[in-house]
């Protein structure tokens, strides 16, 4: 592994140490993680990057849980060859420079996690067409771009938690075919689009915990013939349309834990030969659903209520 340290005990001084990796299946990690940089240092941080990359080819640089505000262009220059994944989480990022990320056409992971980022463009992703993860969470942002990830056909997975009632376009993820996993958690959503998911048909992992959703759409699912599971947990849905499953013949979990649900329709889960795992607990049901023949746990409270007529 290949570490780049830098040694701030006095603001002046700047440190970096480079050791190449003794393994090739080792990724070749620079990091700068939690050293207080601030913008002033990004000429060091970027001198520091072309000395090390000199010596082994960088794989991963981690800048995470320091003070800067901004990205600026030509930090980044002469890695986008073996570059493939950037952690800039925990910063008080507000902007990067639309060219921050040129030529990087190898980075897969991007993290932006817990910034402070109020609006976001698509002008930096065009130069990340490879981009596979991204994590945004917890920045201020409410509302997104319809077209956002215009650039970002090769997406498989993506966070966009923690955040205040973020407005979701209906479009959002329509440039998204490769999306496999997507976290929309603890946003505050009272619904979203009936086809906010109709062109993502790769979808295997949905996260809509701890949001305020009080119904299910027949309509959010539809076509999601991959979905392997689905959690819906903490949010405020108080009945289950009989359709409101019935495209998801793949899936295997369904976490519905912790709503306001009181009654089940027995055929809710009709037509899904996979599922094996059902989660009512915390929910106020006042019968015991009848599960299909294929599910191994299903939980509720209270295991002595009579079964749904």
């Amino acid at each position: 592994m290949v570490v780049g340290v830098l040694m701030l005990g006095a603001r002046a001084q700047f440190e970096c140490e480079y050791e190449p990796s003794q393994s090739p299946e080792e990724p070749n990690v620079l990091t700068f993680s939690g050293q207080g940089l601030v913008d002033a240092d990004w000429r060091k941080v970027a001198d520091c990057i072309r000395t090390s990359k000199a010596k082994a080819p960088i794989s991963e640089i981690f800048l995470d849980g320091n003070q800067f505000t901004t990205v600026p262009r030509g930090v980044f220059e002469g890695v986008g060859s073996t570059l493939t994944g950037l952690f800039l989480q925990e910063n008080k990022i507000v902007r990067i420079d639309e060219r921050a990320f040129e030529k990087l056409d190898k980075l897969e992971e991007l993290d932006l996690d817990k910034n402070s980022f109020t609006v976001i463009d698509k002008s930096f992703f065009r130069f990340i067409p490879g981009l596979k993860s991204l994590r945004f969470c917890g920045n201020p942002v409410t509302s997104f771009p319809a077209d956002l990830f215009a650039f970002s056909t090769q997406l498989e997975t993506l966070y966009l938690g923690d955040m205040s009632s973020p407005n979701i376009p209906e479009s959002l993820f329509s440039s998204l075919s490769n999306l496999v996993e997507v976290y929309l958690y603890n946003n505050k959503l009272g619904t979203i689009a009936d086809n906010l998911f109709n062109r993502n048909r790769k979808l295997q992992t949905i996260e809509l915990r701890d949001n305020k959703l009080s119904r299910i759409s027949n309509a959010w699912f539809r076509g999601l013939d991959a979905v392997v599971a689905i959690d819906m947990s903490s949010n405020m849905i108080s009945s289950l349309n009989a359709a409101a499953f019935s495209d998801l013949e793949s899936v295997q979990e369904i976490n519905l834990s912790d709503n306001k649900i009181q009654r089940v329709a027995d055929n809710v889960f009709d037509g899904l030969p996979e599922l094996s795992n059902v989660d009512f607990g915390g929910n106020p049901l006042v019968c015991k659903p009848t599960p299909p023949s294929s599910v191994v746990l299903f939980f509720v409270d209270n295991e002595s209520l009579a079964p749904c007529s």
